[in-house]
């Protein structure tokens, strides 16, 4: 599968440009026909059908809009999971900050600044700070923690990570959609460019048509 445009329009006016050749063309057909019998209603069919198969596919910028979209996903989440870990840190350093210094600094909140800097950091970071809150759970809700905030990490971490899957997922099914939306107009573009070499040669006593098929680039 070609990764690469052949052609240098945008989509839609390469899209537009192939309906107006393949008028034309179907317009001369016979001429098309007597230079070539390739040119036959076989090759116009295929060709309308190449045209209609790139056109419904998902367009571009429709792509970027989903893909915008996730992105905000993943940072509302982590936002609300970033808020609930700083009310954690505070009840962890009132837990622990004068009493066992070494269990706080198993929470890793010095890390945290180092861990948002990677994706994969930040996960890991959150999975295992996580079960620290859980294992020591009962100092911190001594130490004035709520439940609901033990709840509410959970909660929103889950947010967050499933929206990061999300994300993740989409941008490797947009790559493959690129690809075959690219595989789909080239082939479109590949019926243009025969049709426009073999008009140069039908139209070779015709200034005018031939100067028309060359324009429809």
């Amino acid at each position: 599968m070609k990764k690469v445009k052949e052609f240098h329009q945008n989509e839609p006016e390469m899209l537009q440009h192939s309906e107006v050749l393949h008028k034309m063309t179907s317009d001369e057909l016979s001429a098309f026909s007597a230079f070539d019998s390739a040119f036959d209603v076989a090759f116009m069919d295929a060709w309308q059908a190449a045209i209609n198969t790139a056109r419904d596919h998902t367009a571009d910028f429709t792509d970027r809009a989903i893909l915008q979209q996730r992105s905000g996903e993943v940072e509302n989440t982590l936002q609300a999971y970033i808020k609930c870990m700083d009310d954690v840190e505070y009840y962890a350093e009132k837990a622990f900050g004068d009493v066992d210094e070494d269990v706080l600094e198993c929470f890793a909140f010095g890390q945290r600044a180092k861990a948002m800097q990677s994706m994969p950091r930040l996960v890991m970071w959150g999975l295992v700070t996580n079960k620290f809150v859980v294992e020591y759970q009962s100092d911190l809700l001594t130490a004035g923690m709520s439940a609901q905030l033990l709840v509410d990490m959970s909660t929103t971490f889950q947010a967050f990570f499933d929206a990061e899957q999300a994300q993740e997922k989409y941008k490797r099914e947009r790559r493959l959609s690129t690809l075959r939306r690219i595989s789909k107009l080239n082939k479109v573009y590949d019926f243009n460019r025969k049709v426009r070499a073999a008009a140069q040669r039908v139209f070779r006593n015709d200034a005018l048509k031939k100067s028309m098929f060359a324009l429809t680039k």
